[in-house]
């Protein structure tokens, strides 16, 4: 049995059992509620996030591993807490943090209007944000970083469906032309074949890393059953489409996770405008 089956209601009922996440709902709503939270964050909501937003320019994808579930829950609760003790930074749009259902590994996905606005939190706020973090859920181990972009998406339906699962597809590329050469090529092949769109596949948002090493499929699906029933009946050893992804050059396939999301803050694009156009608070 595929352990990630049945694992979204478990991690959540585990996360509203943690003793900081008691603590933090208290600063964070959950269930797509707002609430302005001073000097910090002016909305709040714990929800997906909206990854074709035309504010956002770049996606920084990061893995965390940690050593166990409590930790795991601890450490996305403390990510996100720790928005409140750094001033929300100029540029920074969502905030995403993702449990793979190992136990172990977070998948944070933050969204930002340009890679100046990343750079200017580094060399900023960042080593607080992280004291805070690791002060709060020691033990954290940052395993990577990419900056990338949306390059293209498939939508197989326009029927509106909400997402139960989040898999996340990585290849390694060998640059900026095999990452375009090969999503095209994919998309299209796809596009010409009847029949390979699972009716719970959502959406997938093709994200190119910026140094051309990395292509991250951010794919939306009603359960993580039905991502699994499409791999064992569309997308066999023996089947065409993989046949194909595995002889495209310059790309490596890396393989998939799925994940369940934790916990998220995004602030609307109006609020982010404001805040751009406001001048610095003094002693900030």
């Amino acid at each position: 049995m595929d352990e990630s089956l049945g694992f979204d209601e478990a991690l959540r009922d585990g996360w509203k059992a943690h003793p900081f996440a008691r603590v933090t709902r208290l600063a964070f709503p959950i269930q797509g509620k707002t609430q302005p939270i001073e000097n910090t964050m002016t909305e709040v909501e714990d929800a997906l996030p909206d990854t074709t937003r035309p504010d956002a320019g770049i996606a920084l994808i990061s893995q965390w591993t940690v050593h166990d579930r409590e930790r795991q829950v601890a450490a996305a609760e403390a990510a996100i807490a720790g928005w409140k003790h750094v001033p929300w930074p100029r540029g920074l749009l969502s905030h995403t943090c993702f449990a793979r259902s190992d136990g172990k590994t977070l998948l944070h996905y933050s969204q930002w209007e340009d890679d100046r606005a990343i750079a200017a939190f580094v060399g900023s706020d960042r080593p607080a944000w992280m004291r805070f973090v690791d002060e709060a859920a020691p033990g954290v181990q940052r395993d990577w970083a990419y900056a990338s972009r949306l390059y293209r998406s498939m939508e197989p339906s326009n029927v509106l469906r909400q997402p139960g699962c989040i898999v996340v597809v990585s290849f390694e590329t060998g640059g900026v032309e095999a990452q375009r050469n090969f999503v095209d090529a994919l998309i299209d092949r796809v596009e010409q074949m009847a029949g390979v769109h699972h009716p719970g596949a959502i959406s997938s948002r093709f994200h190119l890393s910026s140094d051309g090493t990395r292509i991250f499929n951010y794919s939306e699906w009603t359960t993580a059953e039905a991502h699994a029933e499409m791999l064992q009946t569309r997308l066999t050893a023996d089947s065409t489409l993989l046949r194909f992804i595995e002889g495209m050059p310059g790309v490596r396939p890396l393989g998939f996770e799925r994940f369940v999301m934790l916990r998220s803050l995004a602030r609307s694009p109006s609020t982010n405008a404001l805040l751009q156009e406001a001048p610095d608070t003094p002693g900030r």
